[in-house]
């Protein structure tokens, strides 16, 4: 074995938190004893299987330069330089999952600068054996700088008055808090303490406190027409409280608004109570199924939402004029679970719906030219409501208990579904 010698060492400069990892490139590095890092014996190393390369992580240090050596049984090498910079490493927070919830919610904060680098030696100038592992290799090199947590102006320290832990700090980027303090609704900032410094504000750092979790329950109906306009009920939780703490704007906080989205679209809306009622987008991009997603800058729900060409559509009527009591025959699409046709105000008599594509009907007495319009509903045809057991195949329309139909869905008016009368003598 030969006294070992330093060529480079790379990086050559790092923050005074330590955490940092570093390449000493060389000869007979191999099997060293330690490295001089300043005043710390560093004895544990990440690769160390050649004689030219001793890779490791800067422990803490006081701004300026310090002496690096390497030392094996036959002697000390030369020596490098390496410079901890005047500013530390100060901890960020990149997001809060969940964000929003009450006291005791668990939270997991991701961001960085959460630990800092640190060496123990066997017994060495009286430092202890650390057994712990990083990356498979014994002895951790890093340690949490990690003080306190601040939230609305209360600190929460590592361990609380129970001795039970408050927040633990798994690794440079993750902090769990194992339950969240108490604290009056509204938006508030996590800071976190480290020995170097603390985290900035950010919009990724806020919590909000609701006196209920934000959560969708339902929606109603959960289907829609492809052109929009339905009015859709969205029931949840928490939707009235999370609206007006939004819009109050707390701690600084730039208003946001809720945002109701199906799929990419948005929706307008209104909140009552704990509904939101919003109107259904017209589904441009021709999905079937889209999510339904409440949400704003902090939080966000999603439930399925189908979208479904329910509303009957007369592509043709046939003769497009007479008199009361011809018979006329309408062709289209989605004629199923048909409930009435109307000739303008009158109902006409259903004959036969002969598939989801053609009804026949008898005009009713009228006059003039008239808008011919198809209901059905979202109660089946075969349902206790309604029979079709009759002779001649038609539906035959039975009363609705409670007057109730289920929800109508109308054929939209336009050239196609009209009818003229040709009978001037009409009378009431």
């Amino acid at each position: 074995m030969f006294t070992p010698a330093i060529a480079s060492i790379t990086p050559n400069n790092g923050p005074i938190n330590g955490g940092q990892i570093v390449n000493i490139m060389g000869t007979n590095l191999e099997n060293p004893m330690f490295v001089q890092f300043g005043n710390t014996k560093i004895v544990s190393f990440f690769d160390n299987v050649a004689s030219t390369k001793i890779c490791f992580v800067t422990p803490f240090g006081t701004s300026g330069p310090v002496n690096v050596t390497v030392e094996n049984a036959d002697g000390t090498s030369n020596i490098l330089e390496y410079t901890y910079n005047v500013s530390p490493s100060l901890p960020t927070v990149t997001s809060v999952s969940p964000s929003n919830g009450t006291a005791n919610t668990h939270v997991t904060i991701t961001g960085s600068g959460f630990f800092g680098g640190f060496y123990v030696s066997n017994n060495l100038n009286g430092y202890q054996t650390n057994n712990t592992t990083y990356n498979g290799i014994n002895n951790n090199p890093f340690q949490s700088v990690v003080q306190s947590l601040t939230i609305n102006g209360q600190i929460l320290s590592t361990q609380g008055n129970n001795g039970q832990n408050n927040f633990i700090v798994t690794n440079d980027s993750q902090i769990k808090i194992l339950a969240m303090p108490y604290n009056p609704d509204g938006i508030y900032n996590i800071i976190i303490n480290t020995l170097y410094g603390s985290s900035v504000a950010s919009v990724n750092s806020k919590f909000m406190y609701v006196a209920q979790p934000f959560s969708i329950i339902k929606i109603s109906p959960d289907y829609g027409s492809s052109d929009g306009g339905d009015k859709i009920t969205i029931s949840g939780v928490g939707f009235s409280k999370f609206h007006s703490i939004i819009n109050q704007g707390n701690n600084g906080l730039n208003p946001n608004s809720m945002t109701v989205m199906f799929g990419k679209i948005p929706a307008s809306f209104i909140v009552v109570d704990q509904d939101i009622i919003a109107t259904l987008p017209s589904n441009i991009f021709r999905k079937k199924y889209v999510d339904v997603t409440v949400m704003n800058n902090y939080a966000k729900v999603v439930e399925k939402f189908e979208y479904c060409d329910i509303l009957p559509i007369i592509k043709n009527i046939f003769p497009c004029e007479g008199c009361e009591g011809d018979i006329v025959k309408i062709k289209g699409k989605n004629f199923t679970n048909i409930v009435s046709v109307f000739f303008g105000s009158k109902e006409a008599k259903i004959i036969s719906v002969e598939d989801s594509k053609s009804i026949r009907v008898v005009a009713p007495k009228n006059c003039g030219e008239v808008e011919v319009v198809i209901n059905r509903s979202n109660i089946p045809i075969n349902s206790p409501l309604i029979n079709n057991s009759n002779n001649n195949n038609s539906p035959v329309l039975l009363p609705f208990e409670n007057n109730n139909k289920g929800m109508l869905f109308s054929s939209k008016i336009d050239n196609k579904s009209l009818f003229n009368y040709l009978d001037e003598n009409y009378n009431e």
